[in-house]
């Protein structure tokens, strides 16, 4: 998951390179750099929240145990929404740097 991200992160750093960083303003970039230090945290959750799960010996135990491993999936949602937000704001700046040189 780490590798996934930071690789996208990169292509779209790159992108921004390209163009003088005038398709995604860099605070932005810097911002989903910082997120993307958490990844591990979040790699350490998810594998503890599913070993968990196999030990849960109670069904409110259980309940408890799926709960957290949610809480930590939506993490991880965002964490892939905050790169997929980049893109989103790449694209249409971008399109209107190629539509003023036409």
């Amino acid at each position: 998951m780490k590798n996934q991200l930071t690789d996208i992160y990169e292509c779209i750093s790159k992108i921004n390179k390209r163009f003088d960083d005038t398709i995604i303003n860099e605070s932005l970039l810097v911002e989903e750099q910082e997120n993307l230090l958490g990844i591990d945290e979040l790699q350490l959750r998810l594998a503890s929240n599913l070993s968990e799960i196999s030990d849960a010996d109670t069904e409110e135990i259980l309940l408890s145990k799926l709960i957290q491993l949610h809480l930590t999936l939506t993490d991880i949602e965002w964490q892939y929404e905050q790169i997929h937000d980049l893109f989103g704001t790449a694209m249409p700046n971008l399109a209107e740097k190629i539509k003023r040189k036409k």
